[in-house]
């Protein structure tokens, strides 16, 4: 699991889910759940899958999910989507809080 300040402050369960992790005490399907990082991308049968265990983007599921990026990114761009434009993390920073860095 990554790294998260507010969940851990937040949710003693992330905490002891991370622990349990570390010690190799959690079933394969919860160490998924737990483990440090994640696949870029994930694609799952919601109807024989519905708690997202099987992760099916892999070579047997890559036209569909190449089909699925398409759908995606032609809807970035019917919509004029911002998100997909890279953003200058200190320009944004000082747009937020202003040039003197007061909000």
């Amino acid at each position: 699991m990554r790294r998260n300040p507010d969940k851990e402050r937040a949710y003693p369960t992330w905490n002891l889910a991370k622990q349990l992790h570390g010690e190799g005490k959690l079933t394969p399907v919860r160490a998924l759940f737990a483990a440090p990082s994640k696949p870029v991308e994930e694609l799952c049968d919601l109807r024989n899958d519905p708690h997202e265990v099987a992760n099916l983007a892999a070579a047997e599921q890559r036209q569909r999910l190449e089909s699925m990026r398409g759908l995606l990114d032609g809807w970035l761009a019917e919509a004029s989507d911002e998100g997909v434009r890279r953003e200058d993390p200190v320009a944004t920073y000082e747009g937020y809080l202003g040039a003197g860095g007061e909000k």
